[in-house]
């Protein structure tokens, strides 16, 4: 079923179907193993890309595959509960790393500064590690600070889209000007509604404009 008429289509769905999933396939890959595990997923996307499958597809595969010719290594009927079932399974076993506390640490020792921007630890960083530092960055942030982390990072001529959600906002709302171009661009270059919407939330929020 589709959103009420009239309302927005991203209102129709929910991080909860990736977050889960994401988790269904880490338990799996801890109870199988990593090299079983890729060997699977290697098999499942050579077989089926470019077609569409559904969710019994899916199970009916992973029952050949992982489940039968290994039972003692995960429940088969485990499986259908971390599809059909509301409340995650007891046995789950979550992620835990301390990646994004390192990061909240240099951003803090970076706003202090106790470090430049260049002392960042960036050619470690994924795109994941800097919209957490990016989001994380409070109202005081001036555009000089801006202007050093760009000049670090290079983050207005990224092409990264999920990159720029989080930057292009940041620099409407704090006044960074040299990143006028680069909104304009990714507005008129960009369709999705992830990543533009947040970038005319920005410009709604201050009364500068961009032509």
């Amino acid at each position: 079923a589709g959103p009420p008429q009239g309302g927005d289509p991203d209102d129709n769905a929910s991080s909860i179907a990736y977050n889960r999933c994401s988790l269904f396939l880490y338990n799996l890959e801890l109870a199988f193993g990593r090299a079983r595990f890729d060997a699977f997923l290697r098999d499942w996307f050579d077989r089926n890309a470019f077609t569409s499958r559904s969710t019994e597809d899916f199970l009916a595969f992973l029952d050949e595959r992982l489940l039968k010719p290994h039972p003692e290594l995960f429940d088969p009927a485990l499986a259908r509960d971390w599809i059909y079932q509301p409340a995650l399974p007891a046995s789950t076993q979550f992620p835990a790393s301390d990646a994004f506390e390192k990061v909240a640490q240099a951003r803090n020792d970076w706003l202090d500064g106790r470090i430049g921007a260049r002392q960042l630890p960036i050619a470690a960083w994924s795109v994941l590690h800097w919209t957490y530092f990016l989001d994380g960055l409070p109202e005081r942030t001036r555009p000089a600070q801006l202007a050093e982390l760009d000049a670090a990072a290079r983050l207005t001529s990224s092409q990264n889209r999920f990159l720029l959600r989080s930057w292009l906002p940041l620099a409407i709302r704090h006044g960074y000007g040299a990143a006028d171009e680069a909104v304009r661009q990714h507005l008129l270059t960009v369709g999705r509604i992830y990543y533009i919407r947040p970038v005319y939330q920005a410009l709604l929020s201050t009364e500068d404009v961009v032509d």
